[in-house]
């Protein structure tokens, strides 16, 4: 049944229903004639019967001889019997005849009905990987699967985006990955070529292993990047517990700033990856670190709403300016300014960040504040 075409599954069930429904009313219909014919035989045969004993006050009177009135009564009860017979297979010939049509007329009507699931499912199949930025499904040529296309058309845009941030990514990191690469092959072909010392082969060796810890960290965020969507999402998170263990985490690196690092607000749960909760939390208050001032605050703090569940990451560094706070969550985005400058990083934790937040259905932003450079609002429903 599996392999049947929707039409025919369509046809064969509406065949029958229609055949239950033919071979139902034949039966009763049988019944009942069979019934009246039978009442009308006896009620010939009882009166006869009757007529042998007539009563004075019959106005009318014919009497025929016994062996006549039982040949009368045998023919009856044969053509009795004859009829119920032709009345039975005439019943079920009609019955089969029915079912027979209406199973042509469900093929013809059920693949008319299915002709613009047909023409959909044809549209569908002429989306290539190649065009799928500028495929489209017609919402009005189809009414009957108007809301299933408009349906179709939001899961294109949406695979379109992810298809070329994918693309984006693969471009950005193929390109941070050539720049450490071709200086470490360059630093190799300069060794070749000239004769070295061992202090110098030192520094090589030195420079060689800072270019491979980069190497492996962009591949670990890169990694991390692939991975996200992949991680189960269904432990309860208590957040305050886990702001503290980021804090205990990042506690040498705030040391080495003299900055204070400073935990607030409600505890709450939620429910998601661990894991990644404590990777957005960790990068968000990491960059805080790296980007506040010498002797300076980082503030987490965590509000509880009626409606929503925030978490607030602030810092007093260097602020953005509004033309960049969307683009910061570009993977690979810097910007040239104070707030990059000396900075190491491949510009890849933000946009994990963001990818984190969303796929636990939150929503991240900078906002305004009057005594913070820069604050991260985090909101999840």
């Amino acid at each position: 049944m599996n392999k049947l075409s929707l039409q025919w599954r369509i046809t064969l069930l509406t065949s029958f229903l229609i055949a239950l429904s033919c071979i139902s009313m034949n039966l009763l219909m049988f019944k009942t004639g069979s019934s009246y014919i039978d009442s009308i035989g006896g009620y010939i045969t009882s009166y006869s019967l009757d007529t042998k004993n007539p009563s004075p006050n019959d106005s009318l009177y014919i009497e025929f001889p016994p062996e006549v009135m039982r040949e009368f009564i045998k023919n009856l009860s044969n053509e009795i019997y004859k009829s119920k017979s032709l009345f039975s297979v005439r019943g079920w010939l009609i019955t089969g005849g029915v079912s027979i049509l209406s199973g042509l007329l469900a093929y013809y009507i059920s693949g008319k009905s299915l002709r613009p699931l047909q023409k959909f499912s044809e549209n569908i199949e002429k989306i290539q990987m190649e065009n799928l930025t500028t495929s489209y499904v017609n919402e009005d040529e189809i009414k009957e699967f108007k809301i299933l296309a408009q349906s179709f058309n939001k899961m294109l845009e949406r695979l379109a985006a992810a298809f070329e941030d994918k693309r984006s990514l693969q471009a950005a990191a193929a390109h941070e990955l050539k720049t450490p690469l071709a200086l470490m092959q360059a630093q190799i072909d300069y060794s070749k070529s000239e004769n070295m010392d061992i202090n110098s082969y030192k520094n090589l060796i030195n420079n060689l292993g800072e270019e491979t810890e980069k190497l492996n960290l962009l591949i670990s965020m890169l990694l991390q990047i692939g991975e996200a969507q992949r991680l189960p999402r269904k432990d309860p998170i208590d957040i305050a517990p886990l702001v503290e263990e980021v804090f205990t985490d990042l506690e040498c690196l705030a040391e080495k700033k003299s900055i204070s690092l400073i935990q607030k607000g409600d505890n709450f749960t939620l429910k998601g990856s661990d894991l990644l909760i404590y990777r957005m939390v960790y990068n968000l208050v990491e960059n805080a670190i790296k980007y506040s001032l010498e002797k300076g605050k980082v503030e987490v703090e965590t509000i509880q709403r009626d409606n929503t569940k925030e978490i607030y990451i602030k810092d007093d560094g260097p602020s953005i300016p509004d033309e960049e706070k969307e683009n910061i969550f570009k993977p690979f985005y810097r910007i040239d300014k104070s707030r990059s400058s000396k900075i190491s990083g491949h510009g890849l934790g933000l946009a994990l960040v963001k990818q984190i937040v969303e796929i636990h259905a939150g929503k991240i932003e900078i906002i305004d504040s009057k005594d913070w450079s820069l604050v991260f609002k985090i909101s999840f429903k």
